[in-house]
């Protein structure tokens, strides 16, 4: 049974931003109430549960390389669609998701020995949720293949609220990091029955070797670059966690929470992006003209938060995560450097991704590797959670000029598309750091205090780039009335 027609290429832009505006208050809507919803389990949980459930998650993050295959990648970016696509790559997953089940089978008593019981029980049933999951990732795709975003936007609402609500609530009657555990299950069970429900799509045992062929072509040098990235974004709390004890890798990794938070809000924006590159990558003014797009407003926007976790640290904690939280805030200046430096990455990821240098991704993965690991296990011998929140901002730097001379022809200038925003970063933490050592801020209340940067930052970019603001805006608006 052959798939659908092909969508016509000469409305992409407006397909894009329509399912953005689809995505986003649904992205968003759900943005905002797990956040909330993950501070107010920070408060309830402190640092030590985090700590421990963080330590087994980073050692699940191994198991987890399986996904880095990303047969989800590979079929939204395949030229064709069919019935044989998903059945096989349905077959794929459960194949992958099995063999990571038993890796965490025999993970479980090595974790036993250093954690306890719990960790076993733990590592056991993420190996069961990350089985549910990957058969969830290919309802998903089909949705997205699809442009039904009304429908992925409603997946996320549901399978991105009603988990965290649940632990909360389980943490608030006292089940500690299992309320946590709770979570992860709930988002598995969610993300495949509504998926199963929602995207249409029945497993008709049209598995096809030839579609294996096609689908691993590209999988095999992506899962080389996924591996590489699982070593490089989870040896950080391996180290922290296993050198430093559960309360530093709770404090460090609510840190992370808080850095990445610009990132995991724009996640699913990501995948559209994806999508939307995959579609033009042989169209080079087009995906030039896209790619240059996102970039600038990823950059604009992100900056507006980070600068408030470099300027504001410790206002920040107190405000979001509480007392118990406070010892973090030197990591939170250098990881706010990283949130601005994250989104990015990503974007550069999709394009490269999209244009098929997979291999190319893999090669500077590797090159980012060499540096972070080293680097984070000598910080963290030095007993230096500052010193490995460093490293983490170095690799990226070093990555980001790495892929940047892959993709130099449809990236055009970084000094275009970073300097104005440079330099206003530097005007505001120059302004609200000589105000505050001025002692101009002193009377201010502490919960105020992270939001002036954000507003400072907005209002000089806004007087500098108006002209240019006005004309992409304009530009949005012409893509979404075309056709």
């Amino acid at each position: 049974m052959s798939g659908p027609a092909p969508l016509d290429d000469s409305r992409l832009g407006q397909r894009f931003l329509r399912g953005s505006f689809y995505l986003g208050p649904g992205i968003w809507l759900t943005y905002v109430v797990n956040f909330a919803l993950s501070l107010m389990l920070a408060r309830i949980l402190g640092p030590e549960a985090f700590g421990f459930y963080a330590f087994v998650f980073a050692v699940n993050e191994f198991l987890n390389i399986v996904t880095g295959f990303s047969i989800e990648v590979a079929v939204l970016r395949a030229r064709e669609e069919s019935q044989e696509l998903y059945d096989t790559a349905l077959v794929l997953s459960a194949g992958l998701g099995g063999v990571a089940l038993l890796g965490a089978l025999v993970a479980a008593p090595l974790l036993v020995g250093q954690r306890g019981a719990e960790a076993g029980w733990f590592i056991v049933a993420l190996g069961v949720f990350r089985l549910l999951t990957l058969l969830a990732g290919i309802h998903r795709v089909r949705l997205e293949r699809q442009f039904r975003f009304g429908t992925v936007a409603g997946l996320n609402l549901a399978s991105g609220i009603l988990p965290n609500v649940a632990a909360v609530l389980c943490a608030w009657y006292g089940a500690g990091v299992w309320s946590l555990l709770a979570r992860d299950g709930a988002t598995a069970c969610l993300l495949l029955s509504l998926g199963y429900l929602l995207s249409g799509y029945r497993f008709h045992f049209g598995y096809r070797r030839a579609v294996v062929s096609e689908i691993m072509d590209f999988a095999k040098p992506m899962f080389v670059a996924r591996m590489i990235e699982t070593v490089s974004l989870r040896s950080d709390r391996i180290a922290v966690g296993g050198l430093l004890g559960n309360r530093a890798l709770g404090l460090y990794d609510r840190s992370m929470f808080l850095a990445e938070t610009g990132q995991l809000a724009a996640r699913p924006l990501g995948q559209l992006v994806l999508n939307l590159y995959s579609r033009l990558q042989d169209q080079p003014r087009r995906l030039a003209r896209s790619y240059e797009l996102v970039n600038f407003f990823l950059v604009r926007v992100m900056g507006a938060g980070a600068i408030v976790l470099v300027i504001f640290p410790e206002p920040t904690i107190r405000l979001l995560l509480g007392q118990d939280f406070l010892a973090a805030a030197p990591v939170l200046r250098w990881l706010g450097i990283y949130a601005w430096l994250l989104p990015v990455a990503e974007n550069m990821k999709s394009i490269l991704l999209a244009l098929g240098r997979v291999r190319f991704h893999a090669r500077t993965r590797i090159i980012q590797m060499c540096v972070l690991v080293p680097g984070v296990l000598a910080a963290a011998l030095n007993g230096s959670v500052e010193g490995v929140a460093g490293v983490i901002v170095g690799s990226w730097l070093l990555w980001l000029g790495i892929a940047y001379t892959a993709i130099r022809e449809l990236a055009g200038s970084l000094r275009s598309l970073f300097l104005v925003p440079a330099l206003v970063a530097t005007v505001t933490v120059c302004a609200i750091g000589g105000g505050a050592r001025a002692g101009l801020l002193a009377g201010m209340p502490f919960w105020l205090l992270p939001f002036l940067p954000p507003l400072l930052f907005a209002l000089l970019l806004a007087l500098v780039e108006r002209g240019r603001l006005l004309t992409e805006l304009r530009f949005l608006r012409s893509q979404l009335r075309s056709g």
